[in-house]
């Protein structure tokens, strides 16, 4: 087998031997804030929230992670003060300013700068770069809140396949 050969196999087995088939809480945890929504129509919410205000880079960052580690989601906007920002649609945004959403579902490993399903200005798949919408309510240096929701196209590089919608998604953080 070339030596390329053996190093994507061996990656394989190191991530399948990383990924626990029964996920579990993400340890060490503070929650700093809340962060829910509706995907699919399933009720989510995060039991781990963390949350990061980039003044420099002019953007806002919420990560939420489920109790059980089923669902993981995330999203980054360039963003200042309050205002509705949209996410994706069939056009990168300038560089640095492509503001972005991610869902990952379980232990789904995956290579490249994309998660399983996402929103985003850099990914370009067969499907699109999906679209979303952040209301942001309040922007202050030490927290945030608001409002989204997003339609997370497929990222065929992990083999998941079809979109997922988020909706009636909510946040109030603390950086």
């Amino acid at each position: 087998m070339p030596r390329l050969g053996l190093a994507a196999v061996a990656l394989a087995i190191a991530i399948a031997a990383g990924c626990d088939s029964t996920p579990t809480a993400p340890s060490a945890c503070a929650a700093n804030g809340s962060f829910s929504a509706q995907i699919d129509g399933s009720a989510w919410s995060a039991s781990c929230v963390r949350a990061a205000n980039s003044i420099d880079l002019r953007y806002i960052e919420v990560f939420g992670d489920a109790l059980d580690g089923t669902q993981r989601m995330s999203f980054r906007v360039y963003a200042t003060q309050p205002g509705t920002y949209l996410l994706g649609g069939p056009e990168p945004g300038p560089v640095g300013l492509g503001s972005s959403a991610s869902l990952n579902s379980g232990c789904q490993s995956h290579l490249g700068p994309c998660s399983t399903w996402f929103v985003s200005p850099c990914c370009g798949q067969p499907d699109g770069n999906g679209s979303g919408t952040v209301v942001i309510t309040d922007l202050t240096g030490t927290r945030a809140s608001g409002t989204f929701s997003f339609n997370f196209v497929a990222n065929r590089g992990t083999g998941a396949t079809g979109a997922r919608f988020v909706t009636n998604g909510s946040f109030n953080v603390r950086f």
